[in-house]
C-alpha cells in the first residue's frame, strides 16, 4: 500500500498540469525609482491619510537585465504614498504585457493599514487573466482581507553544540 501511495505521489509531482502556482516579481520603491518614469499626479486622502498619488510607467527603451526586471516592467503602476511616513499605503499594478503566464489586463491591488508604527497589508485584490499553456486560459478573482494583527515578542538564545 505504501509503495502504491509513493508511486502516485511521484507521478503527481511530475504532472505540471496540476500546478496552478504562478508568481511575478513586482519589486519595491527601489524598482520604481530605477525602472519607471514616475509622476506625482495629485494629492488624495486615503483612509484619513494625506497621500501623493504617483503614476509609474515602465521606462521606454530600457532593456531588462534579469527576469525580475522583465516581470516588474510588465505592469503600469499607481501608488499612493503617505505624506507623513513616505511609504506606499495603496498600490495598483495593471499588466500591459504578458509575463510568466499573467496576461495584459491582470490587476493586483494592495491596501495597507497602520498598526502602531508599522504599515501592514490590509487587503489584496487580484483579477488575473492567465495563459497556462497554448489553448489553456484561466481567470481568477481573489480578495484577501488581513486583520487582527497582534504584536508579540520572542526570546531566543544561541547555544554551542
Amino acid at each position: 500500500m505504501d509503495a502504491e501511495l509513493e508511486k502516485t505521489r511521484t507521478e503527481r509531482r511530475g504532472n505540471h498540469l496540476l500546478s496552478l502556482h504562478r508568481t511575478v516579481s513586482l519589486g519595491g520603491p527601489d524598482v520604481l525609482a530605477r525602472l519607471f518614469d514616475n509622476k506625482v499626479t495629485s494629492e488624495e486622502t486615503i483612509s484619513g491619510h494625506k497621500t501623493w498619488r504617483v503614476e509609474s510607467e515602465p521606462k521606454s527603451g530600457y532593456n531588462p537585465v534579469n527576469k525580475g526586471e522583465e516581470e516588474a516592467l510588465a505592469a503600469r503602476r499607481v501608488s499612493w504614498f503617505d505624506q507623513e511616513d513616505g511609504l506606499a499605503i495603496k498600490e495598483t499594478n495593471i499588466f500591459v504585457r504578458a509575463t510568466n503566464s499573467f496576461q495584459p489586463g491582470t490587476i493586483f491591488e494592495f491596501d495597507y493599514m497602520k498598526v502602531g508604527d508599522d504599515w501592514v497589508l490590509a487587503d489584496a485584490v487580484m483579477h488575473v487573466e492567465s495563459k497556462m499553456m497554448p489553448g489553456v486560459n484561466g481567470r481568477v478573482e481573489s480578495h484577501q482581507r488581513y486583520s487582527e494583527y497582534k504584536r508579540f515578542s520572542v526570546d531566543s538564545a544561541l547555544t554551542a553544540q
